[in-house]
């Protein structure tokens, strides 16, 4: 398997060279996530009306526990989140598939919500709002890696004419970061991206910081989201908010097996 790795990887650097210059690495990396959006959203019509699974939102104060934001993913489990909701997300062959509340804080509930975090909004929303670099390649448990490196066009084109009204447009305008893209099959294994410039919203929404980091996995040959871990710090009137909210994903079936 390494072996069969190392070979994608030094064929790769045959064909683009070991020494790239910014257009060539911007040209390749333009493609690879063109392949990946091509495939992703047939990926995820597929896991759409294929599987169902649960999500679960753990939400932590990272003003009561600052030790967290020096972490990644699940904090030490004497620290409690002040926020647990899972969901049982059903599937739907035309559009986005249906989301149960079925426990929140304890409490079994029953109902439909919108949880607001969908990996499918990624595949629309990246190509129009960032440049990508092909920043180098790796090998991780004998699968080999692209690193992309995406970068806003809102911050660093001129002229640009990207919509940056709402906070999430706001949001995505100003992240920056690094892919890792599966090599063999061109799916999003890695995502991790920062926001690298502030912003207010109606004078009394002030965004200090904001980052995400996505974990895919390969379940019953479909690309699934194993966990996403979003930080969000921002202040309105003044005072000043500190959270992290891990989305876990589990119990995946597939509903084509007998």
């Amino acid at each position: 398997m390494f072996i069969g790795a190392f070979l994608i990887i030094f064929c790769t650097y045959s064909v683009i060279g070991q020494q790239q210059s910014p257009a060539s690495s911007e040209e390749f990396a333009s493609w690879v996530m063109r392949e990946v959006i091509s495939r992703g959203t047939q990926n995820e019509n597929l896991k759409r009306s294929s599987l169902i699974y649960k999500k679960t939102i753990r939400t932590y104060d990272l003003k009561k526990n600052p030790s967290i934001s020096k972490t990644t993913g699940d904090p030490d489990k004497n620290i409690k989140p002040y926020d647990v909701k899972i969901y049982q997300i059903t599937n739907n062959p035309k559009g986005k598939a249906p989301e149960r509340l079925i426990e929140e804080d304890g409490m079994k509930k029953n109902q439909i919500e919108d949880s607001g975090l969908d990996i499918a909004d990624l595949y629309s929303e990246i190509p129009k709002r960032y440049r990508f670099y092909l920043q180098g390649q790796e090998v991780i448990n004998d699968r080999a890696y692209y690193i992309i490196r995406f970068e806003s066009r809102f911050l660093r084109d001129k002229n640009t004419n990207i919509s940056d009204d709402d906070i999430i447009e706001k949001g995505m305008n100003r992240m920056e970061g690094t892919m890792h893209i599966d090599v063999k099959d061109f799916y999003l294994s890695e995502l991790d991206g920062i926001m690298v410039s502030g912003f207010r919203k109606f004078l009394v929404i002030n965004a200090h910081g904001f980052s995400i980091k996505v974990w895919q996995e390969v379940f019953s040959g479909i690309a699934v989201v194993h966990k996403i871990q979003v930080d969000k710090n921002y202040s309105v009137f003044g005072v000043d908010s500190y959270y992290r909210s891990i989305y876990e994903y589990s119990d995946y079936k597939d509903l084509r097996q007998p």
